[in-house]
């Protein structure tokens, strides 16, 4: 017998709750019996964590959104995200979320930005297609480390864009280096933009403006600097397209900066 934990009932109209029932149609049809529980609790952050009491050695899937906030006693437990709780919750709810797949005998992830962003080794079975084997690459941390230090440059350096290396920094870490994502998801000055940026490519007003500054400051120091004629040209027509493209960008809504500010907010769509 399988066994799915399901955070709702059933067949409702939304990509998560489809893609468990057509699971479940999958394995009925290759001849495995599976029995659905629906575990009543306010998903994905209960009161108190839930125990789910199950025979030993019957495998368990656990839906990604309750995942964190049951006790499961039973067989081997895959855990199955559909999207990972911290996009919604805020950063500091990305620890939790990796021990709790850590724990877990195997994770299974419905896309690659799943993968991407949580780093946790398992498989990705996208909707419609077979699964393929998902590992992270082994380039990240050097990657990662590099733009942090480019990064703090820019701090200090006109011209040097911070948080673009940050957003790159963070996106390499989750390819090998786990813990650095980590503080920079929850770092105060960078976690924010860099969750804006994930959840809707948008940058805010307050960073297009600095980061404008910055190019300029940048335009003007190589105007007055005795470089070929070349860069002269090239690095301000580059610089002024990069600009062009960053107010170009959305910026983050009202909600959006509730939402990655406050992990308590409200719990996770399933659309």
């Amino acid at each position: 017998m399988v066994h799915l934990l399901s955070p709702g009932t059933p067949g409702q109209a939304t990509g998560g709750y489809r893609y468990n029932d057509r699971l479940v149609a999958g394995l009925r049809a290759r001849g495995h019996r599976v029995q659905v529980h629906v575990v009543d609790g306010a998903w994905p952050d209960p009161a108190r964590a839930v125990r789910v009491s199950l025979p030993p050695g019957e495998p368990v899937i656990a839906d990604g959104l309750l995942a964190c906030g049951v006790e499961i006693e039973g067989g081997p437990v895959v855990v199955l995200v559909h999207s990972p709780l911290f996009r919604e919750q805020g950063p500091g709810w990305l620890a939790r979320e990796r021990e709790v797949l850590r724990r877990a005998e195997a994770v299974v992830y419905t896309g690659p930005q799943s993968l991407s962003d949580l780093g946790v080794d398992g498989v990705i079975v996208a909707p419609g297609v077979a699964h393929e084997a998902a590992r992270r690459r082994r380039t990240g941390p050097g990657l990662a480390l590099l733009c942090v230090a480019l990064g703090l440059i820019g701090v200090v350096l006109p011209g040097m864009p911070t948080v673009v290396f940050m957003l790159v920094a963070a996106w390499a870490g989750a390819r090998g280096w786990p813990r650095l994502e980590s503080w920079l998801l929850d770092h105060p000055r960078y976690g924010p933009p860099i969750l804006h940026w994930r959840e809707r490519g948008a940058i805010s007003r307050r960073g297009k403006c600095a980061a404008s500054t910055m190019m300029l400051v940048s335009i003007g120091i190589i105007a007055l600097s005795p470089v070929p004629n070349p860069v002269k040209i090239g690095v301000p027509l580059f610089l002024c397209a990069l600009m062009l493209w960053l107010w170009r960008r959305p910026e983050p809504r009202e909600e959006d900066e509730r939402r990655v500010t406050n992990k308590h907010l409200r719990p996770v769509r399933r659309d």
